[in-house]
């Protein structure tokens, strides 16, 4: 059996060329959601994995304590379904070599972007939406889907990610929204396995409002 007490946070982010717009307010947010998984009492271990239209891991299996410092490049353009895929079958793989009791009880992946798809070469929609299915109704992955400046909750729907785990957000409230992404995220990890993110009226409320 998994360990229950514990939890993995994966968190894949866009830094295609627009980014560049909310390139500080990204940084800012990112710190800041790290800050409130730290306020509830649940090991925790993140990894961040960025793309454009290459992908790549900026640091994995990170206790909170010891998340690295990390700045935004923005470049590219955005291929978001592969850095999806790319990301779901290794997190699938890093989890499958681990002994079962030494299993976080709760997987999150955390998925931003600010644009639409335009790059991806080795995944499509269907496949992607096949595959979060199966790891949210066979192993209870719990997935939040993050869209600056787009609809995010139509574009979440087409991965099979429900609205109420999607928030679409601008540049004004980028901190705002990250903020209560780890408050909703937190909620969701003291509801045990099987609880699925989802945000509040207040918590959306309270995330227009930090503009």
């Amino acid at each position: 059996m998994t360990d229950q007490n514990k939890r993995h946070v994966e968190i894949v982010l866009d830094r295609s060329g627009s980014m560049e717009l909310i390139k500080e307010d990204a940084e800012g947010g990112l710190r800041e959601f790290i800050r409130k998984l730290g306020e509830i009492n649940m090991p925790t271990t993140v990894t961040l994995n960025q793309f454009d239209d290459h992908y790549e891991t900026v640091f994995a299996n990170r206790p909170l304590g010891r998340v690295p410092e990390w700045h935004l490049v923005p470049r590219g353009s955005t291929a978001l379904r592969d850095a999806m895929g790319l990301t779901i079958n290794a997190l699938g793989e890093r989890l499958a070599a681990m002994d079962e009791a030494d299993r976080p009880g709760k997987v999150i992946l955390v998925i931003q972007t600010d644009g639409k798809e335009n790059a991806s070469r080795e995944f499509g929609r269907d496949q992607i939406r096949s595959m979060i299915t199966v790891q949210q109704d066979k192993w209870n992955w719990d997935f939040v889907f993050l869209g600056a400046d787009q609809d995010a909750i139509a574009a979440a729907n087409d991965y099979g990610i429900g609205a109420n785990s999607s928030m679409s957000y601008d540049k004004a409230n980028t901190v705002g929204t990250y903020a209560a992404t780890g408050d909703a995220v937190n909620r969701s990890s003291l509801a045990g396995a099987g609880a699925r993110t989802k945000f509040t009226d207040q918590e959306r409320e309270d995330a227009a409002k930090s503009k």
